[in-house]
């Protein structure tokens, strides 16, 4: 019993070391993509990541200036934390049109919505817009055909919710994805968001998590589609004590095995010892001892 439970405990020992050594030497692979953050309008299209609105091509990243420039501002000029990106900002042009943005903080500091840097933008097809937007071409009405056209086919496309599907596309090294949304009923495009990279180990804003990656980025140039380790290591503690209640629960079931065996070896011992005593006992020598048993074979016979 004590070599199974030193094997077993050893056995544990070893998967629990190997486990940990494993989760240190993945902790830093990360895929790393430059990517420049514009700060005007572009001056043509660049696939995935252009749009063209109200006439003038924005690259993403930009700044929100490019925005500014084009009219469109927030309601409230907030702040965020640093290194910390917030999404779903509306920003609205004189004519109320609005269009959603994500904002990254990539400073040490705490900076404004306005200085911040736009990584998506959002668009849907509202009654009496005025803006103005394109990709390459494809405007609100156009056909999944025609995008298939343009962009080629998409990654992804969706089940129809609530009469609308969405359709995926994405550049070859995924840090620049586009998502078109369609009427069922017509296949025509009735929204759009652009959406690039952004480096994972940002908080984000209002939320403080117990450990922070640091990571020297550059306003200009920053990596995007870093793994996040806090996540990575999360999971492989799970995992390490969904693995202990397991081989527990096998060696409390091996112990109660060989428990049942000793138990049931000892008792067929005793039976066995029991029959050859009563078969090498002579008949007289049972009954003699006892005279009322005695008295009755002979009164019978």
């Amino acid at each position: 019993m004590r070599s199974v439970k030193a094997k077993v405990i050893l056995l544990l020992l070893l998967l629990v070391s190997t486990l940990l050594l494993s989760g240190y030497t993945i902790r830093d692979s990360s895929t790393m993509v430059e990517m420049e953050v514009f700060e005007d309008y572009d001056s043509e299209y660049s696939t995935y990541n252009t749009i063209k609105l109200d006439g003038e091509f924005i690259t993403l990243p930009c700044e929100v200036s490019v925005l500014n420039k084009l009219g469109f501002d927030f309601k409230v000029n907030e702040e965020i934390e640093p290194r910390s990106m917030d999404n779903m900002n509306y920003m609205y042009n004189k004519s109320g049109d609005r269009i959603s943005v994500d904002l990254l903080n990539l400073n040490e500091n705490t900076a404004t919505f306005n200085d911040c840097v736009v990584v998506e933008i959002s668009y849907d097809d509202q009654d009496g817009s005025t803006i103005g937007f394109e990709i390459n071409g494809i405007k609100l009405g156009s056909t999944i055909e025609e995008c298939e056209e343009v962009l080629g086919r998409p990654v992804y496309v969706s089940d129809s919710y609530d009469g609308i599907y969405t359709a995926n596309f994405k550049s070859p090294k995924n840090e620049r994805t586009l998502m078109l949304s369609f009427y069922n009923r017509d296949n025509t495009l009735m929204a759009f968001s652009v959406e690039v990279g952004r480096p994972l180990d940002l908080d984000v804003n209002g939320y403080h998590s117990d450990t922070k990656q640091s990571d020297s980025i550059d306003v200009d140039k920053y990596p995007v589609q870093r793994k996040n380790n806090g996540v990575a290591f999360g999971i492989l503690f799970m995992f390490i004590i969904v693995l202990l209640l397991i081989i527990f629960v096998i060696v409390l079931v091996i112990n109660g095995k060989h428990k049942r065996e000793n138990e049931r070896a000892i008792a067929e011992a005793r039976r066995d010892a029991e029959a050859r005593r009563l078969i090498e006992t002579p008949i007289e020598d049972i009954i003699s001892n006892d005279e009322d048993l005695k008295r009755q074979w002979l009164n019978k016979s």
